[in-house]
Protein backbone atom coordinates (compact mmCIF):
# COMPACT_ATOMS: atom_id res chain seq x y z
CA UNK A 1 0.00 0.00 0.00
CA UNK A 2 1.51 3.41 -0.92
CA UNK A 3 2.07 5.82 1.97
CA UNK A 4 -0.45 8.52 2.68
CA UNK A 5 1.57 11.71 2.20
CA UNK A 6 0.54 15.01 3.66
CA UNK A 7 2.20 18.39 3.59
CA UNK A 8 2.98 19.34 7.16
CA UNK A 9 1.80 22.81 8.11
CA UNK A 10 4.31 25.11 9.80
CA UNK A 11 2.63 24.43 13.12
CA UNK A 12 3.76 20.78 12.95
CA UNK A 13 7.29 21.75 11.93
CA UNK A 14 7.43 24.17 14.84
CA UNK A 15 6.02 21.55 17.18
CA UNK A 16 8.71 19.10 15.99
CA UNK A 17 11.37 21.61 17.03
CA UNK A 18 9.74 21.94 20.45
CA UNK A 19 9.72 18.15 20.87
CA UNK A 20 13.39 17.92 19.95
CA UNK A 21 14.20 20.48 22.66
CA UNK A 22 11.89 18.89 25.20
CA UNK A 23 10.74 15.33 24.34
CA UNK A 24 8.16 15.49 27.16
CA UNK A 25 6.10 17.82 24.92
CA UNK A 26 5.29 14.76 22.82
CA UNK A 27 2.85 13.84 25.58
CA UNK A 28 0.85 16.95 24.59
CA UNK A 29 0.04 15.18 21.30
CA UNK A 30 -0.16 11.51 22.20
CA UNK A 31 -0.13 9.36 25.28
CA UNK A 32 1.65 6.10 24.42
CA UNK A 33 1.28 2.77 26.15
CA UNK A 34 2.93 -0.56 25.34
CA UNK A 35 1.06 -2.68 22.81
CA UNK A 36 1.50 -6.43 22.77
CA UNK A 37 0.29 -9.23 20.56
CA UNK A 38 0.57 -12.86 21.62
CA UNK A 39 2.70 -11.67 24.55
CA UNK A 40 5.25 -9.89 22.33
CA UNK A 41 5.83 -6.13 22.30
CA UNK A 42 4.74 -4.76 18.88
CA UNK A 43 4.76 -0.99 19.34
CA UNK A 44 3.05 1.84 21.14
CA UNK A 45 -0.72 2.28 21.33
CA UNK A 46 -1.55 5.99 21.27
CA UNK A 47 -4.35 8.06 22.71
CA UNK A 48 -4.74 11.75 21.89
CA UNK A 49 -3.16 14.17 24.35
CA UNK A 50 -4.33 17.69 25.04
CA UNK A 51 -3.14 18.86 21.58
CA UNK A 52 -5.69 16.86 19.59
CA UNK A 53 -5.34 19.12 16.54
CA UNK A 54 -1.79 17.95 15.82
CA UNK A 55 -2.72 14.34 16.66
CA UNK A 56 -5.38 14.48 13.91
CA UNK A 57 -3.13 16.35 11.44
CA UNK A 58 -0.56 13.58 11.70
CA UNK A 59 -3.34 11.19 10.73
CA UNK A 60 -3.53 9.29 14.01
CA UNK A 61 -6.68 8.02 15.69
CA UNK A 62 -7.25 6.84 19.24
CA UNK A 63 -5.97 3.26 19.74
CA UNK A 64 -3.68 3.28 16.69
CA UNK A 65 -0.52 1.30 17.32
CA UNK A 66 2.72 2.82 16.02
CA UNK A 67 4.75 -0.11 14.70
CA UNK A 68 7.70 1.78 13.20
CA UNK A 69 9.12 5.27 12.81
CA UNK A 70 11.41 6.04 9.84
CA UNK A 71 12.24 2.37 9.43
CA UNK A 72 12.93 1.73 13.12
CA UNK A 73 10.69 -1.17 14.10
CA UNK A 74 9.35 -0.58 17.59
CA UNK A 75 9.61 -4.21 18.71
CA UNK A 76 11.18 -3.16 22.01
CA UNK A 77 10.11 -0.32 24.29
CA UNK A 78 13.65 1.16 24.29
CA UNK A 79 13.46 1.75 20.54
CA UNK A 80 11.04 4.64 21.10
CA UNK A 81 13.93 6.80 22.30
CA UNK A 82 16.03 5.62 19.34
CA UNK A 83 13.28 6.67 16.93
CA UNK A 84 12.99 10.09 18.58
CA UNK A 85 16.76 10.54 18.24
CA UNK A 86 16.61 9.66 14.54
CA UNK A 87 14.01 12.39 14.00
CA UNK A 88 16.60 15.02 15.00
CA UNK A 89 18.29 14.51 11.61
CA UNK A 90 15.20 13.68 9.55
CA UNK A 91 13.47 15.93 7.04
CA UNK A 92 10.39 13.72 7.15
CA UNK A 93 8.65 11.16 9.31
CA UNK A 94 7.31 7.86 8.03
CA UNK A 95 5.06 5.92 10.39
CA UNK A 96 3.72 2.41 10.01
CA UNK A 97 0.65 2.06 12.18
CA UNK A 98 -1.81 -0.67 12.93
CA UNK A 99 -5.43 0.43 12.96
CA UNK A 100 -7.69 -2.47 13.80
CA UNK A 101 -6.46 -5.31 11.58
CA UNK A 102 -5.00 -3.01 8.92
CA UNK A 103 -1.45 -1.63 8.60
CA UNK A 104 -1.20 1.90 7.22
CA UNK A 105 1.70 4.13 6.22
CA UNK A 106 1.62 7.80 7.20
CA UNK A 107 4.28 10.07 5.76
CA UNK A 108 4.99 13.75 6.49
CA UNK A 109 7.71 16.13 5.31
CA UNK A 110 8.96 18.85 7.64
Amino acid sequence: MPPVSRAVPNSLSNFRQEILKSPAKLMDVATPSPATENGAFIGFRVQPGKNRQIFRKIGLRANDIILSVNGIVLDDASKGAMALGELRQASSVDLVIKRGNEELNLSHSF
